[in-house]
């Protein structure tokens, strides 16, 4: 039996898997999509991935580069699946088939989409954000949650969407108690759930819509809220990156990994991404 150690970024949990800590002990749990590739490898229906995505993709980063840096080299996670491809790249750059060559190269292997979205709970608490106009939005919000920007790319893309597209000044929002981060971007999804005018909540906050994709290919959101796409502009898709790292004292669980990532590339695993609103 082959285990791959999988650093994910949190909204690949219900399509890639999670450590599921609520049963004693913990048990690795896989996701949709890895069933569908063993379902049509049989070869690898006996290898077991688990998947940590319980961590922002600039921690799972930071994770990574430590133990690649480490004397002797550790080696957290065989396959990391980011966010974005700022973090793959980077570490490829240094770490790659052109430097040290202890990881492959970065590689897109799905696009997310950032939207805007308010929850059900009454007004003031939330706002409707279908159709609205940016300087209605700007004149109107209270509080509005964005992910830590340093944590992973939905971050930058929602203080972008501010600036750009709502002509807010991030800074100018965050001194003022208006504007309020958040990591994983799990918790911006809760903080909105909860509402402005609550501890820990916010009126409306900006997230992958894969988060709220429930392996039918459609965007599911809870009864009530509402949302605002931003479809043509810069800040809308985000190519997510993976590579694999070789540990030489595992080198089956590098092969396993990377006949995953390259399944994903095909025909049949973006279809499988797709039903969770992950394919490009």
């Amino acid at each position: 039996m082959t285990i791959v150690k999988v650093g994910a970024a949190p909204l690949l949990a219900r399509s890639f898997g999670y450590l599921d800590d609520s049963v004693s002990p913990p048990e690795w749990v896989e996701g949709p999509v890895i069933d569908a590739y063993k379902l049509a490898n049989p070869s690898a229906s006996g290898d077991e991935f688990h998947v940590t995505s319980s961590l922002p993709s600039g921690m799972l980063r930071n994770q990574i580069v430590n133990g690649l840096q480490a004397s002797p080299s550790t080696y957290p996670y065989t396959l990391f699946l980011s966010a974005d491809m700022q973090f793959p790249e980077a570490i490829a750059e240094d770490y790659g088939p052109d430097g040290t060559g202890q990881t492959s190269y970065a590689a897109v292997f799905s696009q997310g989409r950032l939207i805007h979205v308010s929850g059900a709970v009454t007004p003031p608490a939330s706002i409707d954000l279908t159709n609205i106009d940016p300087a209605v939005f700007a004149a109107n919000y209270t509080t509005v949650g964005v992910c830590e920007p340093s944590m992973g790319p939905y971050g930058v893309a929602g203080e972008q969407a501010l600036e750009e597209f709502y002509g807010i000044d991030t800074a100018a929002a965050y001194a003022a108690g208006k504007l309020k981060y958040f990591s994983p971007i799990e918790a911006v999804n809760e903080a909105v759930d909860l509402g402005g005018g609550v501890t820990g909540g916010v009126q409306s906050g900006f997230i992958p819509s894969a988060l709220h994709y429930s392996g039918t290919g459609v965007l599911a959101l809870p009864s009530g809220w509402t949302y605002r796409g931003f479809i043509g502009e810069d800040y809308d898709l985000h190519d997510q990156g993976a590579l694999v790292i070789y540990d030489p004292g595992d080198t089956d669980a590098s092969d396993a990994a990377q006949a995953l990532l390259d399944w994903l590339a095909t025909p049949a695993g973006q279809a499988a991404l797709a039903l969770w609103g992950l394919s490009f």
